[in-house]
């Protein structure tokens, strides 16, 4: 059947880039057309391309994990629900590097919705050739036995997900995790803080565990006023780096603590004030009853560089967000 039919497409969806190329040989020297993506998101893009092409792929490889690109977060099942939603003509394997006994591998399959299992340990051709073959051949027998599927309603839906986004961005959107928006609220004349504290959140921005907003992404030519007020309305968590050059100023007072407070009210955005110099933050009615950070209060002007006491409690600041924002993203 492979052989025979050159035409049939494959798509890989795994972040080991290595196995992908060894999966990606063996099936185009069976004889299917392969395509290679990485993150989920590269996969939505790819299919609605294909799909929108009139190639559609017949048949979609997923990984059960995801643990490189920000995601790191089990998304096979994910993945396997959004093609099966929007893709019923896709057969959907499952690949996995753990072991798994043949009891389990069925409830994988009834769970997952998937049409076969296809493990990554000792893979050889003829196990791949099979496991494909017998994707195929178990969509289609399984086809009358799920929810029945209306073709029209499908594509209306993805009518109404695409808008101006595209479909691929608006799948993304409700699929991916939520990566909570930080806002930092600060005095000018609190500038070295803020970059002691942005450079302290760096790893977690770059492995997507959170996404700090401040005022230098306004980019030329934005009307700063409105940029601000879009981040603030967007954020889940905000900082207030407290001094008494922050409690003087006129614009934290009158813009950005009610919108922020009132944001916190009612969608349930945190909140945090870190103390970076001594004042009386602590007689503020809108401060006095937030836990803030270092604990006890203690200014963060007080640890001193030379000794490491700084980066210490920085380093404390951003283990307290990091768990925050994971725990945020798994209630997401």
């Amino acid at each position: 059947m492979d052989i025979h039919n050159p035409t049939i497409r494959l798509i890989i969806i795994d972040d080991n880039v290595d196995w992908c190329k060894i999966v990606k040989k063996m099936a185009v020297n069976i004889g299917y057309a392969v395509d290679v993506v990485n993150t989920p998101d590269q996969a939505y893009a790819k299919i609605e391309e294909a799909d929108k092409s009139m190639s559609p792929f017949s048949i979609a490889i997923v990984d059960m994990r995801f643990e490189e690109g920000g995601y790191d977060v089990s998304l096979g099942k994910d993945v396997i629900n959004v093609i099966k939603e929007y893709y019923p003509y896709i057969a959907c394997v499952l690949s996995s590097g753990e072991s798994f006994s043949p009891a389990d591998v069925l409830d994988l399959r009834d769970n997952y919705g998937l049409d076969y299992f296809l493990p990554k340990t000792d893979l050889e051709r003829d196990t791949l050739s099979y496991a494909l073959r017998r994707s195929l051949e178990v969509k289609d027998m399984l086809r009358d036995l799920r929810k029945p599927t209306n073709l029209n309603e499908i594509k209306e839906r993805r009518k109404l997900l695409e808008n101006n986004l595209g479909l691929a961005k608006a799948i993304a959107n409700i699929t991916s995790p939520k990566i909570p928006k930080i806002f930092i609220s600060y005095s000018h004349k609190d500038e070295d803080f803020k970059e002691e504290l942005i450079i302290m959140l760096s790893g977690l921005q770059r492995r997507k565990i959170i996404d700090a907003w401040q005022d230098c992404r306004i980019d030329p030519g934005d009307e700063w006023f409105l940029s601000i007020q879009n981040a603030m309305n967007d954020s889940d968590i905000a900082l207030f780096l407290i001094s008494s050059d922050f409690l003087a100023s006129q614009f934290i007072a009158n813009q950005e603590i009610p919108q922020l407070l009132n944001r916190r009210k009612e969608y349930g955005l945190r909140a945090v004030p870190i103390i970076v110099r001594d004042c009386l933050w602590k007689t503020e009615p809108v401060l006095k009853d937030l836990q803030a950070l270092p604990k006890g209060g203690k200014p963060i002007i007080t640890f001193r560089k030379e000794t490491g006491e700084r980066d210490q409690v920085w380093t404390e600041i951003a283990t307290a967000l990091e768990v925050f924002a994971k725990k945020y993203t798994n209630a997401s």
